[in-house]
């Protein structure tokens, strides 16, 4: 197929864009062959794949004769007239056919691992591409979430998101390859973002297949007025199979970190049943005996109820042991903002307490561990508060404008004996929210502030997890 297209194409951009029509076309005939079509439909199906070359097609034309001449099958299609459509309109945006490699599928970009990995690809682009700014997207619900940009940190170099039915996206989901774009007016809704930061020129390239789990797409940006070359659209075709690489080794790690996860469950599912379980189980024959002997001799009925007490004061600290070593975790919302007022309000309708809320900034320069940081100490927090303080008003400040973020709790009630609430047996809030904090590299620090009652600071880390 790649002795096919033009001969004045380089060689290996011919063969990327070669191996993309073949992926195109197996695609497209499997489907036809699970809808129970037959030769026909095939030859109708070759006919409106306008992205080949007519020399590709009689290609593909003689290997279907030749599969239905070995098989015995009739209908073998009849041969038409050679020739080379036209390879562009000339019109932007301009279309360099590069190769994609379909990703395999994965759980997800948790690990701060797989996000260093893609931050040294958008750098290592950012320099062989001699472009100013290099973001990688992927598929994240409905649109493409970034997830690594450089120069970095910068945090306004280019769109957080991107809409998959808009603009120049669209135009690069649709062709399957890369497209350079002299004409910035053509971007629209969260891309004009690039117009910006004085974007002239933009190039995308797919990361795997559309639609695909892990699959999204590398865009270098120029703020000078210098068009991406053939060869560049070529080295952008080399990146994105790194990317590809990259999230399969993410698949890796995550499959890995399952297995881990699945361990675990079940040596704690062995700890509920040889501990809590069987104390739990102990406790029901225990009660149903004590009535029996209740009745026959009461006196060795009352000496039974210390053996219970002690039983069921031995299931509960089973639990707290489990719970020391598994604390389930909440997701926020992923509008944190927003979350957090809610949380506030229905605490102040909840416990008639005076609530107030500031929120600074907006969460769009946090990663997902920052803003479920947040959202879970403003949790553990107000929970705290209902408990301890016996307040009258409760203040949550967020302030998200720079980094360090800072969140402040604070309240009007009775105080905080920090050294007491921590030496506590079997509490685990404040334990918790350090802990949430020092695995972001951040800061948490609890007193007693002006209010009167308990203040908590939690400051955010100075670079995003993994950066």
């Amino acid at each position: 197929m790649s002795a096919c297209l033009p001969a004045e194409s380089p060689g290996t951009l011919r063969q990327h864009e070669a191996a993309s029509h073949l992926r195109m076309i197996i695609r497209a005939l499997m489907e036809t062959r699970s809808q129970g079509s037959d030769i026909d439909h095939a030859n109708v199906l070759l006919e409106r794949l306008d992205a080949l070359t007519l020399p590709e097609k009689d290609l593909v034309r003689q290997r279907m004769r030749d599969v239905v001449s070995r098989v015995g099958s009739p209908g073998a299609p009849p041969p038409t007239a050679n020739g080379i459509a036209p390879s562009s309109n000339g019109s932007p945006p301009r279309v360099i056919p590069v190769g994609r490699t379909p990703i395999t599928d994965r759980a997800g970009l948790g690990a701060a691992g797989v996000r260093s990995v893609l931050q040294a690809l958008a750098t290592k682009s950012l320099e062989h591409l001699n472009a100013d700014i290099c973001q990688v997207f992927l598929e994240q619900e409905d649109s493409l979430t970034l997830q690594a940009e450089a120069p970095d940190p910068n945090p306004t170099a280019g769109p957080q998101t991107l809409s998959p039915e808009e603009g120049f996206t669209r135009m690069v989901r649709a062709a399957g390859r890369a497209l350079t774009l002299d004409d910035t007016s053509l971007l629209e809704g969260f891309e004009r973002t690039w117009t910006d930061r004085g974007a002239v020129c933009v190039a995308a390239v797919p990361v795997g297949a559309a639609g695909d789990p892990g699959s999204g797409m590398l865009v270098a940006v120029r703020v000078t007025p210098r068009p991406f070359s053939q060869q560049e659209a070529i080295e952008m075709a080399r990146l994105a199979d790194e990317v590809t690489r990259a999230m399969a080794s993410a698949d890796l790690l995550s499959r890995a970190e399952e297995l881990a996860v699945l361990k675990e469950r079940m040596k704690l599912a062995r700890e509920i049943h040889d501990g809590l379980a069987s104390d739990l189980s102990a406790v029901v024959q225990m009660f149903k005996y004590h009535d029996h002997r209740r009745k026959v001799d009461p006196a060795d009925a009352d000496k039974l109820l210390v053996q219970m007490q002690e039983l069921v004061a031995g299931a509960l600290q089973s639990a707290r042991d489990i719970l020391a070593t598994l604390r389930p975790r909440q997701l926020a919302p992923r509008h944190l903002a927003e979350a957090v007022r809610q949380q506030v309000e229905l605490f102040s309708r909840t416990y008639g307490v005076s609530g107030v809320t500031r929120v600074l900034g907006d969460d769009s320069g946090l990663v997902a561990e920052e803003r479920e940081a947040i959202f879970q100490v403003v949790r553990e927090s107000l929970t705290n508060i209902r408990k301890h303080s016996q307040c009258a008003t409760v203040e949550v400040s967020l302030d998200m404008r720079q980094r360090p973020f800072v969140l402040v709790v604070e309240d009007d009630g009775l105080g905080i004996d920090l050294g007491a609430a921590e030496e506590k047996s079997g509490s685990f809030g404040i334990l918790g929210m350090r802990e949430r904090a020092q695995l972001l590299g951040g800061t948490l620090d609890i007193g007693n502030g002006q209010m009167g009652g308990a203040r908590l600071e939690f400051h955010g880390p100075a670079v995003p997890l993994g950066a």
